[in-house]
């Protein structure tokens, strides 16, 4: 199985099952995700101000369901602690359970779609993983996804996201965009980069940058090259601080790289992890 963390929210899924639809809004969205041949699984979350009654919304979506034909067979089901409602809908067995972290102050729903037979098994572990991903450090939220694991200012929002076959980057940012940081995985190293990587750090700097020092480390195999400077976002701003570190994981064969733009000095430390030998920093 395999960890995901999105909007503060973690739960473990088989490793052939991929995101393919995703929100960036923390109030209400959602997560879809499927494996090669069908759709498997939907998130849902919706921010509330407390916790509501389950058992009541649950009692009277199965009535609605079955007196709309939406599901008519629908029954209450169980799964470890959780109660939902299971049934075909659009000819497919359809599994939903409601869940309220607290943590989060979030109710979240949980869809499974099992086109060929129930695995009850992998749905009650998927379940028993569902709970919130506490704030690291009191600085940082941590992301998993879409073969990243990392660690964003938890005073930042997800502004943007894009994930293609061999190029991933999700942006952070503050609500005025003085404050940005990017994390990108990029594919296919072995068509494309045809420089060394402290090079190609060096061209992927933003325009306004001002490089004051690179410098280069060693750790756990891999090689990690570093840039520090400053940049001046407007004429009439005075310049924040910028850093950026990148290098090729030994163990995929893909280029990371994180970069971040901020009011305050550069932190130096390790936020993005491409592997198990590269570890987190708090």
């Amino acid at each position: 199985m395999e960890l995901w963390i999105w909007r503060n929210l973690r739960f473990l899924l088989p490793p052939d099952w991929e995101m393919l639809l995703f929100s960036r809004e923390s109030d209400m969205g959602r997560c879809a995700f499927a494996d090669r041949y069908a759709y498997r699984l939907e998130v849902n979350w919706r921010a509330g101000s407390g916790p509501p009654d389950l058992d009541r919304m649950t009692s009277d979506y199965l009535a609605k369901l079955r007196l709309d034909g939406t599901m008519p067979d629908a029954e209450s089901v169980q799964c470890g602690d959780a109660y939902g409602i299971q049934g075909h809908q659009n000819g497919v067995l359809t599994s939903r359970f409601g869940s309220y972290i607290p943590a989060e102050r979030c109710l979240v729903e949980t869809v499974f779609l099992w086109p060929e037979t129930k695995n009850e098994a992998l749905e009650r572990e998927v379940m028993e993983s569902l709970g919130p991903e506490p704030e690291h450090d009191g600085r940082f939220r941590r992301w998993r996804a879409f073969g990243m694991d990392l660690l964003a200012t938890s005073t930042l929002a997800l502004s943007a996201c894009r994930s293609d076959p061999a190029s991933v980057q999700m942006t952070f940012a503050d609500s005025a965009d003085r404050r940005r940081e990017i994390f990108e995985r990029l594919g296919m190293v072995d068509t494309w980069l045809q420089r060394p990587v402290a090079d190609w750090l060096l061209s992927h700097l933003p325009q306004d940058v001002t490089v004051h020092s690179t410098s280069s480390l060693e750790h756990e195999g891999h090689t990690i090259d570093m840039v520090e400077g400053s940049s001046r976002p407007g004429i009439f701003r005075r310049p924040v601080s910028y850093e950026a570190a990148a290098w090729v994981c030994p163990t995929d064969g893909r280029l990371y790289c994180a970069s971040s733009r901020a009011m305050g000095a550069a932190t130096g430390e390790q936020r993005l992890s491409c592997c198990d030998d590269l570890e987190l920093a708090p």
